[in-house]
């Protein structure tokens, strides 16, 4: 049997943002800005006293935060963020939210990066706050959330996907509804057994008059506007998470809060294609109503922004201290052997594996019951960067495990192949 070694993330501290702010635009809320660098933002949100329109960047390479054009009014707190595109060009978009007294929102505001500028599109048909978004096929797809109607005293949580069309600023309804109703979940998007990019969304609540946390785990594909129940054994049921996904198709999911007032720093990962559940090391300060997301361009860390400890907004900035599952992770401080060029993969993809120490070196891959399928490399190698190539046409779609052994070092990494 095959046995797969994971390396944990170990967090570390960054520059905490120029002000504590809680629940602020919450999704992928990365992008590239004017100097070409992966950046996160901090978008909206709310201090310890109110609801406020600020928004921070952070630029991931140089570690330093700058205060760019504030969101259009209104102020806004718990609301929907995602990177999309209109005219070829890298966008934020902000949906929905809370404003104050009972005041649900229903706007959408894209902001550009490059240019440091804001526009005001079309509204959401149904106003709430704690709704999530996702981007598939530039289409973004605004799922759950809540309204409480303080006249009859009635609570209205949401099982409603509703879809924006960026390019020509329009949105559909009649989807098909989530399984579970339900208010401040996160979401990810990732690929599932069949090879469809799928959304998933993750805990949340069932109410707003009294916190109730609920772990369904959910899919929605939209190739077929339809949803499936996913495990949820092994996920801890919460709200006010954030949920990211590396190269790998792993989805993380960090933060939360399991009773509406604590907050927790659990670190959970799915894996769509197995659909199982394990556990990684938690953030160093626990919270809820973070964002973030992963900076590809530096290699894929997980970054995690802002939040509230309890009832407390923090300016807390961690990232994964290791680049996680991409192009480059540290192991005992010197760069991993084994990386996987294109993952998932159609039809072959380049792998670039480093020899440190001259000698033999076995490269196989396994598929997942640990039958060996091919062999890449059996012999003696020198010291170096050394390329080779998985060709799928002899194989069938579905999860591998490509396998570096040398005399000192062990290796393994999950391959998708789609056909």
């Amino acid at each position: 049997m095959l046995l797969v070694f994971l390396l944990s993330i170990t967090w570390e501290y960054r520059t905490s943002a120029p002000g504590a702010r809680t629940y602020p635009a919450i999704g992928d809320m990365t992008a590239t800005n004017s100097s070409g660098h992966a950046c996160v933002y901090a978008i909206g949100g709310a201090t310890l006293l109110n609801q406020v329109r600020t928004n921070y960047e952070y630029d991931c390479v140089t570690n330093i935060w700058t205060t760019r054009t504030q969101m259009p009014i209104p102020v806004r707190y718990d609301f929907a963020g995602c990177r999309a595109y209109r005219a070829g060009v890298e966008r934020l978009y902000v949906i929905g939210g809370y404003q104050s007294a009972y005041i649900y929102l229903t706007d959408v505001d894209e902001y550009t990066p490059s240019t440091n500028s804001w526009t005001s599109q079309t509204d959401m048909p149904t106003q709430r706050e704690g709704v999530r978004a996702a981007v598939i096929g530039n289409m973004i797809y605004a799922i759950g959330g809540d309204y409480f109607d303080d006249v009859h005293y009635i609570d209205y949580v949401y099982d409603i996907v509703e879809r924006y069309d960026p390019e020509n600023d329009q949105w559909t309804t009649g989807y098909a509804s989530m399984p579970t109703a339900r208010t401040d979940a996160c979401c990810a998007v990732a690929v599932n057994e069949f090879g469809d990019s799928c959304i998933y969304m993750f805990g949340g609540s069932t109410s707003i008059v009294g916190y109730v946390a609920t772990n369904a785990v959910e899919e929605y594909d939209p190739a077929t506007d339809s949803w499936r129940v996913r495990n949820s054994s092994g996920f801890t049921a919460r709200g006010g998470a954030m949920a990211v996904t590396d190269r790998n198709n792993l989805i993380y999911v960090i933060g939360g809060t399991t009773d509406g007032s604590g907050s927790v720093g659990l670190v959970q990962v799915y894996d769509p294609i197995i659909n199982i559940w394990s556990s990684d090391n938690s953030i160093q300060t626990a919270r809820d109503g973070v964002t973030g997301g992963v900076a590809g361009d530096i290699g894929g860390r997980i970054h995690v922004v802002v939040g509230s400890t309890g009832a407390t907004p923090v300016n807390t900035n961690e990232r994964s201290a290791e680049i996680v599952n991409v192009d480059e992770v540290w192991v005992k401080g010197k760069k991993t052997r084994l990386y996987i060029k294109n993952n998932p993969f159609r039809l072959s993809t380049e792998i670039i594996f480093f020899i440190q120490n001259p000698g033999f070196v076995r490269l196989k891959l396994f598929d997942v019951q640990g039958n060996h399928t091919v062999t890449i490399a059996d012999g003696t190698m020198q010291t170096g960067e050394h390329s080779a190539c998985i060709d799928g046409a002899g194989l069938s779609s579905g999860v591998y495990f490509l396998r570096l052994e040398t005399k000192d070092y062990q290796e393994t990494r999950k391959v998708l192949l789609l056909k």
